[in-house]
């Protein structure tokens, strides 16, 4: 009971319009707001791990890239090699058996500078 009571209380980041709509187009169509608010929870928390997993992705990318932006110079935590890139994502999802349609990373545009 205490959970339901917190869950009315909980914003979800995902809105709950979005849910819903998501839940219908996948055949789950409710109109609870309990439920709606729970798989809010759940996506929330999805999307909390899958960040956290890009992150570590792209500290593993900046760690290798070390030497090579070493040896041009370059400060090893330059701001623009320090943003998430979709081949973070991609490698993290892809652990949680979701294929995204992966794009070659910005390297070779960092690389040229």
């Amino acid at each position: 009971m205490k959970f339901l009571k917190a869950l009315d209380d909980y914003a979800p980041t995902v809105p709950v319009a979005v849910t819903q709509h998501y839940m219908q187009r996948g055949g789950a169509g409710t109109t609870d707001p309990r439920i709606l608010k729970l798989v809010s929870l759940a996506a929330d928390r999805f999307m909390a791990c899958a960040v956290y997993d890009a992150t570590v992705f792209q500290m593993a990318r900046l760690e290798a890239q070390r030497p090579a932006r070493a040896a041009r110079g370059r400060d090893a935590a330059a701001a623009a090699d320090e943003c998430l890139q979709m081949c973070d994502l991609a490698g993290c999802l892809h652990e949680r058996g979701i294929m995204v349609h992966e794009y070659e990373c910005l390297e070779q545009d960092h690389a040229k500078r």
